[in-house]
């Protein structure tokens, strides 16, 4: 026994807590966090930093341990009768709620969680109606909106929906009756419906796909026409223009492309947390604000002015806005997640975040919607070119290079937006630093509070 309580005293252990990992820590100092209310049942330990488990099942810490299959719950005594409770008298005991409930929220499987902290996250719209839990017990996943007492009190109601998903790994859009009824609430839950994780992810790789498509066709075009110029009107510097334009477009598609992709890749590696997803909302329904703003204000600019090729730009704001909401609705799409326990300090580096992740999607948005909408606006003003005549025939070649341009710009915005966002993630990073040193304190706080212990304990031996 001896032996093994020694064992138990020179592990080291570490604790995840909302991604970071702290330690390594002696029982005792867990013991110290605990008691201070750093260390609770929900946060991970590991003796490896490999394999984590929750807090509650180390039996040393908390008195109710949890294993993947959940068994009998171990009871806890009242104060008047904890003597009772530990020579195992049940009859006397109040069984300590039971956390054996899993749910699933955008394909991201949590718990367990006691059915009292289920039911909290559906009263604070953390969990919809439409995400899906599960229990020992029950033969398979089911949407939260068909357990019967969770979402009592609320306005969610249960729909035909609410039966769809039937899959751990799958599960719908957030719930939209689960907030105040508002015009907004409506617009914006009719976008998130219609543009799920899986839609925006195989719409972000046709789009650079597409807009990859179109530098290529612009390759063969406008380098293509200044070389032929040159040789028709046998002008040596159009030669070599057409052949340094040709190798200027092919870098850009090149680069272009491969920023684009590795922009939304380290998305995934950067996880961020909001308290709630209501600054999300907000944000997205103002990047559709702004989107319907910059669309106006070109396409009138553009009838004014009779300059079609200002309608190109219209449509290009618009849809990178447009983009962006639908990114904002989705916060599994962006790595961010929405726990309650979220400090004033974590929620501002939240908000910088996002900004930072809503201009890497944007990245590849602008590649590929700027660079095929080009292609489409060079064909347009080309052909115009070539088959009309008089004042046509120059607008023709207005609206080609205008849009040749935009090709050009919309493949070198990627190199220049990843430089500057990778360098404000610099500034987050330093942002979090500053934020653990508390942490950090404390378990040097507590490293110390122990020693003491421990060095009585030499004495005595």
């Amino acid at each position: 026994m001896s032996s093994s309580n020694s064992s138990l005293e020179t592990t080291q252990y570490y604790v995840r807590a909302k991604g970071k990992i702290l330690g390594p820590f002696g029982i005792e100092a867990l013991k110290s966090l605990r008691d201070r209310g750093r260390l609770s049942r929900v946060h991970e330990i590991s003796t490896d930093r490999h394999t984590w488990q929750p807090a509650a099942r180390f039996e040393q810490l908390f008195s109710t341990t949890r294993s993947a299959r959940p068994s009998r719950a171990a009871v806890e005594n009242t104060a008047e009768q904890s003597n009772a409770a530990l020579q195992h008298e049940p009859a006397t005991a109040t069984p300590a709620p039971q956390a054996d409930w899993f749910y699933s929220i955008d394909g991201r499987q949590q718990g367990p969680v006691s059915f009292a902290e289920l039911k909290r996250l559906a009263h604070t719209f953390q969990l919809s109606g439409y995400d899906l839990v599960w229990k020992e017990g029950m033969r398979d996943w089911k949407p939260a909106g068909d357990i019967d007492g969770l979402f009592e009190g609320t306005a969610f109601k249960k729909s035909s929906r609410s039966t769809a998903a039937t899959s751990a790994g799958t599960s719908t859009t957030a719930d939209p009756v689960r907030r105040p009824a508002s015009i907004w609430d409506a617009v914006l839950d009719g976008v998130q419906l219609q543009f799920p994780v899986r839609s925006l992810d195989l719409l972000m790789d046709t789009i650079i796909t597409a807009g990859s498509i179109g530098v290529v066709v612009t390759m063969l075009i406008v380098p293509g026409f200044i070389i032929y110029t040159g040789i028709k009107e046998d002008s040596l510097n159009l030669v070599i223009l057409g052949v340094l334009s040709l190798l200027t477009l092919g870098i850009l598609r090149y680069a272009g492309e491969r920023v684009s992709r590795a922009a939304q890749a380290i998305i995934a590696s950067s996880p961020s947390q909001l308290s709630s997803d209501s600054y999300l909302r907000g944000t997205a329904l103002f990047q559709l604000l702004l989107g319907i703003v910059f669309a106006t204000v070109f396409s009138v600019i553009a009838v004014q002015e009779e300059e079609s090729s200002l309608y190109v730009f219209a449509v290009v704001t618009f849809t990178i806005c447009g983009f962006n909401a639908c990114a904002a609705l989705q916060p599994a799409w962006l790595n961010i997640e929405c726990p309650a326990s979220v400090t004033a300090g974590e929620e501002g580096i939240g908000i910088l975040s996002l900004t930072f992740k809503l201009t890497l999607r944007a990245i590849g948005a602008a590649y590929g919607i700027g660079c095929f909408l080009g292609m489409i606006g060079l064909l347009i003003g080309g052909g115009m070119y070539k088959f009309r005549e008089g004042i046509k025939s120059l607008e023709g070649m207005g609206i080609a290079t205008v849009s040749a341009a935009l090709v050009a710009g919309a493949a070198f915005l990627p190199l220049v937006a990843y430089r500057l966002v990778t360098i404000g993630y610099i500034l987050i990073d330093v942002l979090r630093s500053v934020m653990l040193i508390p942490g950090k304190l404390d378990v040097l706080a507590a490293n110390t509070a122990s020693s003491p212990a421990e060095s009585d304990e030499t004495a005595a031996g």
